[in-house]
């Protein structure tokens, strides 16, 4: 749908070309995996197994629907992760772009969360399809979800902004902002509930 409503945007808009960008940016994460785009779904569902196991049989914890609920907290968490700690050099990486092409800065920024949140939507979509064979229901609360992407959005995209103008002055932000992801992703609710 959203092919047929690019292709009726002159050629020089600005929105065609965050969107081609986010979606080159997207399909050249999977493109040479044998597995493609699975394995944006197989590295959070690994992990949620993962930590399953861990809490129910190392733990003890047996809270019932904790592994959705896990699950959920992952892909919602790696969204952040990955847009904001894959953000921080891309002025280097798409210099090419500035350089060569009249591109604002702040395109890139929403091509590059854009393609980050296609992950996004796909792994989404598992989860509820996931919730359904474990017999949860829809209830009116999934209608506060645009709410919630839209905020997970804005956060991940001001994180982009902020580590990336940083990354000049401050050189070891890479490694620095992996350990505040870390401790996050600790820290998170995802965790902090079962306790």
């Amino acid at each position: 749908m959203i092919n047929r409503i690019a292709q009726y945007l002159p050629s020089n808009n600005r929105l065609e070309r965050i969107w081609k960008i986010a979606q080159v940016d997207f399909q050249s994460r999977y493109y040479n995996d044998r597995l493609g785009l699975l394995w944006a779904l197989i590295k959070p569902v690994f992990e949620a197994c993962l930590y399953y196991v861990a809490f129910k049989y190392l733990l003890g914890y047996d809270k019932e629907g904790f592994g959705l609920f896990l699950f959920g907290g992952i892909v919602t968490w790696m969204v952040f992760a990955e847009g904001s700690s894959r953000s921080i050099g891309i002025l280097q990486s798409k210099s090419y772009l500035i350089e060569n092409v009249q591109f604002k800065h702040l395109d890139l920024y929403f091509s590059h969360v854009a393609s980050v949140f296609f992950a996004f939507l796909f792994n989404f979509s598992a989860f509820l399809v996931i919730a359904w064979l474990f017999g949860e229901h829809i209830t009116w609360l999934y209608f506060y979800l645009p709410i919630v992407f839209l905020t997970l959005f804005l956060m991940t995209m001001g994180a982009s902004l902020i580590l990336s103008t940083l990354q000049p002055f401050v050189k070891d932000i890479t490694h620095l902002w992996d350990m505040t992801i870390l401790t996050g992703f600790w820290v998170s609710g995802v965790f902090l509930n079962p306790m």
